[in-house]
């Protein structure tokens, strides 16, 4: 990891492509692969082979609806209120995914990122 005082954190702020699930075809996944590769191989040369990234991606982090317990439901909303600390962080490394959306298939959300107010809060 070369990039002095930085977390190995990566952050992502992206949209969502629908409601119930932010990616459910994987191809926002797909453009963020690489990125991850990269990221991990840069960490690694300095850190050794067992050297690790960690990801702060929304949808895997937090319990998502339907809640199976109302513990999962209160940790939700704790970890939402405190989400925006990841954002903000002055050593993480925040991936704005501002690119064009998947197309050919029938996404409900399809506004791009800039005209989305949870990415401009992020």
């Amino acid at each position: 990891w070369t990039w002095t005082f930085t977390l190995p954190v990566l952050v992502l702020s992206y949209p969502w492509l629908d409601r119930e699930h932010p990616d459910r075809l994987g191809e926002q996944l797909r453009r963020i692969v690489p990125i991850l590769s990269a990221l991990l191989a840069s960490a690694r040369e300095v850190g050794g082979e067992h050297q690790t990234v960690g990801v702060a991606w929304d949808y895997a982090c937090l319990p998502q609806k339907p809640y199976a317990t109302d513990g999962e439901h209160e940790r939700f909303k704790r970890g939402l209120s405190a989400i925006n600390r990841w954002y903000s962080h002055p050593h993480t490394i925040v991936l704005l995914c501002t690119g064009a959306l998947p197309t050919g298939t029938a996404y409900r959300s399809v506004r791009p990122y800039e005209a989305r107010g949870w990415c401009r809060f992020e």
